[in-house]
């Protein structure tokens, strides 16, 4: 089973690694190892609006394809789609967060 990995989990990893907590950088470290980390295909969404809201700073050399490329070959990320099952889901009561694609707490689910 894949670690999939939530879009800010992944910035902290290669950005800020001192803000992850020891389970979830353990958590990575042994997706990365096994070659079995995943983000939702929604990430690649989230990043890119991050960068274009400037809170997603690159250098200006570095294009925000190239930097979703790299980053995904880099930990080998398999980027996994939503399902219309997973989009019911994200409405039911089940799930209490109003936007699916903002988390309001970073984490990274073994």
């Amino acid at each position: 089973m894949p670690t999939i990995c939530d879009t800010h989990i992944l910035l902290f990893w290669a950005h800020e690694p001192e803000r992850l907590t020891a389970p979830a950088q353990q958590a990575l470290e042994l997706g990365l190892s096994r070659g079995e980390l995943a983000i939702a295909d929604i990430s690649l969404l989230e990043l890119a609006l991050l960068h274009e809201r400037g809170r997603l700073v690159l250098p200006e050399d570095v294009a925000p394809s190239h930097y979703l490329s790299q980053l995904l070959a880099a930990l080998r990320l398999e980027v996994l789609p939503i399902t219309a099952e997973i989009a019911l889901l994200s409405r039911s009561p089940l799930f209490q967060h109003g936007d699916p694609a903002d988390p309001q707490t970073p984490s990274c689910a073994p």
